[in-house]
């Protein structure tokens, strides 16, 4: 699990250097992999959430510095990263280096794929949808929009992962 929460982890702080490659998104990715990669070695679901933020407050800084309006398929692909990270990440703390039983993993995958695809198709239907829809912002509202758009859509996801493992 660590290996490929070690992966997510680096696309998290890759994304926004992609889309803005100047010194300050860098440092700040350079911030974040360091708490990611604290909080999976660690295995520390907390350092690896204190990471996450700060992937997504570098992605909002990458846009405010670029001063133009999100890409929302990157958007799109750092949130779904962004919850990837964050579940892969917890079950390797769960279970601590525990053998896993080559069914569970085959399933806890499948899970992983199919909530992927599933926000990959959400996502790509509102970008279509919104598409449609024009909204003028001055430029300096676009990365705080984006920001806020990725921390609502985290949310929502973090409900329902709440909802769903809660106790009947």
């Amino acid at each position: 699990m660590r290996p490929l929460a070690t992966l997510l982890g680096l696309a998290l702080v890759g994304l926004p250097i992609l889309a803005a490659p100047i010194g300050a998104v860098a440092a700040l990715g350079a911030a974040a992999g360091v708490l990611c990669a604290g909080g999976i070695v660690g295995r520390s679901p907390r350092m690896v959430t204190a990471g996450a933020g700060l992937g997504v407050i570098q992605y909002t800084l990458a846009l405010w510095l670029r001063s133009a309006p999100p890409d929302f398929l990157t958007a799109l692909a750092l949130g779904i990263v962004l919850s990837l990270l964050l579940d892969v990440s917890d079950l390797a703390a769960r279970f601590r280096g525990a053998a896993l039983d080559a069914a569970v993993v085959r399933g806890q995958v499948r899970h992983w794929i199919g909530s992927a695809a599933l926000a990959a198709a959400a996502g790509l239907a509102l970008v279509v949808a919104v598409g449609r829809v024009t909204v003028a912002l001055p430029s300096w509202a676009y990365p705080a929009a984006a920001g806020i758009g990725v921390l609502v859509a985290f949310a929502g996801a973090m409900w329902a992962v709440i909802r769903a493992t809660a106790s009947p």
